[in-house]
C-alpha cells in the first residue's frame, strides 16, 4: 500500500535512528571498565559490564576465524544465522593481545547500526504515529544489554519482517522472518501469529506464501551451514535441551529456595509454555469481537514464552521493545517496564558477584524480589493488553461506520469520504488502483483501500480493512 512513508515519518526516522545509535554508544561507555581492564574475574559483575561476547569469541572457532560450528567441542552456543554474522565480524578483528575487546568493539559498531535500523523500521511501520518509535530509540536496554549478547540482530530482522508484512510484501517479509528464525528462535512465533491474523481476515493465502518463504529461508541458512559443519549447527538447541533453571526465570526462584526440579520437568514446562503461547495466540486472535493488533498478540505470546522458559537473561526482554510500540502500550507502562528491567540488571550482577565475595553480595531474598518485580511487570503488560482486547467492541460494517472514528476509538483517521464516490483516473492512481478494472471493480477496490487506511493497526498488512472471515464463537 502507498502512503506508508509519510512526511511526518522522515524527521522521526532520522532523529530516532541517531538517538538509538547514541544509546548503544552510551552502552560502550557503560562497559568501558571491562574494555580497559578485561572481561574476566568478579569485577565485571560489580562494574555491571559483563558480556557474553568475549567468552564466545575466545571459546569458539571465532578466535581462529574458523566457522563457529566446525569443531563440535568449540561450537558457539548461538543459532546459525547469528553465528554466521559473528563469524564475519571476527574477520575484522586485528590479531592483538586485546582481541576480545576489539571483537566487542566491532559488535558495538554493528549494534549501533542495527539499533538505528530498528528505530527506522519501527517508524516506518507506525505510519500514523511514527514518533511512538521513541519507545524503542530511547529504551535504556540499548545501553545496558545490547553489548551483553548478539540478540539485537534477530530483533531487527523480526521488525523488518513486520514492516514488509505491513506493506503487503509477502516475499520480502518471509525472507526477513526466515533470517530472523535462523538468528533467534522466537521469530517462528511471529510467523504463527501473522498466519492467525490472516486466517481471521480471510487472507490466509498471503500468509501461507510468507510462511513458506520464511521456512525455505530458514532451511537454506541452517541447512547450508549444516552441510559444511554437520550436526554442530544445532548446538544452541541441544544446549537448551540440556540446561537447567537459570537466572531471571520464575522457575529459578525454586533454586533459590533449595528446590531442584528435574531437567525433564523443566524442559517439558518450557515446551508447554510454547504450546500455551500458540493456543493463547489463537484464542486472542479468533475469539474477541474485534480483531486485535498484531503487536498486541505478539506481546502476550512473547511474555508467555519468557515467563515459562528456563532462563530470562538480561538481554532477552529487549525483543519486547518494538512489539510494545506496535501494541500501542501507553508510555506510563513502558517506562514502568524500563524501570523494572534496569533494576533487575543491577541486581543480577550484584547477586552474581556476591557468589564469590559474600561480604559484598546482594542477598538472595533481595535478588528474588527484583526478579519477581521484573516478572510481575511483564505479566502486568500482558494482562493489560488482554483486557483491552477483550473489552474492545466489534467492528461495525463499513456502511455503518462513522467517518472520523475507528472501532478501536484510540486514534482518528482521515476523512476519505470523497474517495467513496466514483473513482476518477487521478484518484485511481492515488489509491494505486488497477486502471484496467471496470468502474464498479475500481469502486470495490477503492472501498477496500479506504478501509485499510482506516484500520487502526499499522502492522495489519494484508488483513487491514478486511472483514472477519473466521471468528470462533460459543453458544
Amino acid at each position: 500500500r502507498r502512503g506508508l512513508w509519510v512526511p511526518a515519518a522522515r524527521p522521526a526516522a532520522a532523529v530516532l535512528a541517531f538517538a538509538a545509535a547514541a544509546m548503544v554508544a552510551l552502552g560502550m561507555v557503560q562497559k568501558s571498565y571491562c574494555a580497559t581492564h578485561g572481561w574476566g574475574g568478579t569485577e565485571v559483575f560489580w562494574r555491571a559490564c559483563y558480556s557474553d561476547l568475549p567468552r564466545m569469541y575466545v571459546t569458539s572457532g571465532l578466535i581462529t576465524n574458523a566457522l563457529p560450528y566446525a569443531d563440535p567441542p568449540m561450537s558457539i552456543n548461538q543459532p546459525a544465522g547469528t553465528g554466521l554474522v559473528l563469524w564475519v565480524l571476527a574477520h575484522l578483528v586485528p590479531t592483538t593481545a586485546q582481541e576480545a575487546t576489539w571483537f566487542v568493539a566491532a559488535w558495538a559498531i554493528l549494534a549501533a547500526a542495527l539499533a538505528a535500523g530498528l528505530a527506522v523500521a519501527t517508524v516506518r511501520t507506525m505510519r500514523r504515529d511514527p514518533w511512538r518509535a521513541a519507545q524503542v530509540a530511547l529504551c535504556p536496554l540499548l545501553i545496558t544489554v545490547v553489548l551483553v549478547g548478539p540478540d539485537l540482530l534477530g530483533i531487527l530482522l523480526v521488525s523488518i519482517g513486520l514492516l514488509w508484512w505491513a506493506r503487503d510484501k509477502m516475499i520480502y517479509a518471509g525472507l526477513a522472518l526466515g533470517l530472523a528464525m535462523s538468528a533467534r528462535s522466537y521469530a517462528v512465533l511471529v510467523v504463527i501469529v501473522l498466519v492467525l491474523i490472516a486466517a481471521r481476515a480471510g487472507v490466509l493465502r498471503d500468509a501461507a506464501r510468507m510462511a513458506g518463504v520464511a521456512l525455505l529461508t530458514w532451511l537454506a541458512v541452517v541447512g547450508g551451514v549444516g552441510l559444511v559443519t554437520g550436526p554442530a549447527v544445532l548446538t544452541a538447541y541441544q544446549t537448551w535441551l540440556g540446561s537447567g533453571a537459570e537466572y531471571g526465570a520464575p522457575v529459578f526462584l525454586l533454586n533459590l529456595m533449595g528446590v531442584q526440579l528435574p531437567l525433564g520437568a523443566l524442559t517439558a514446562f518450557a515446551i508447554a509454555g510454547w504450546i500455551v503461547a500458540v493456543l493463547g495466540a489463537a484464542a486472542l486472535t479468533l475469539l474477541p469481537a474485534h480483531r486485535p493488533r498484531v503487536g498486541e498478540v505478539l506481546v502476550v505470546v512473547m511474555v508467555l514464552v519468557l515467563l515459562t522458559g528456563k532462563a530470562i537473561p538480561v538481554q532477552a526482554t529487549l525483543l519486547l521493545a518494538p512489539l510494545l510500540v506496535l501494541a500501542v502500550v501507553p508510555w506510563r507502562d513502558v517506562v514502568l517496564w524500563w524501570a523494572a528491567e534496569v533494576l533487575y540488571f543491577v541486581a543480577v550482577w550484584l547477586y552474581l558477584g556476591g557468589l564469590s565475595e559474600p561480604t559484598r553480595a546482594l542477598p538472595a531474598p533481595w535478588y528474588a524480589l527484583f526478579l519477581v518485580l521484573r516478572v510481575a511487570i511483564m505479566a502486568y503488560l500482558a494482562f493489560g493488553i488482554i483486557r483491552r482486547i477483550i473489552a474492545r467492541p466489534a467492528a461495525l460494517p463499513p456502511e455503518e461506520q462513522v467517518l472520523g472514528e475507528t472501532p478501536f476509538s484510540e486514534e482518528p483517521f482521515e476523512d476519505d469520504s470523497a474517495a467513496m464516490q466514483e473513482v476518477t483516473g487521478e484518484e485511481a492512481d492515488a489509491l494505486a488502483l488497477d486502471p484496467d478494472l471496470s468502474p464498479a471493480q475500481q469502486r470495490d477496490q477503492a472501498d477496500l483501500a479506504i478501509s485499510a487506511r482506516r484500520d487502526p493497526d499499522d502492522a495489519a498488512g494484508p488483513a487491514a480493512g478486511r472483514p472477519d472471515a473466521l471468528v470462533v464463537t460459543f453458544g
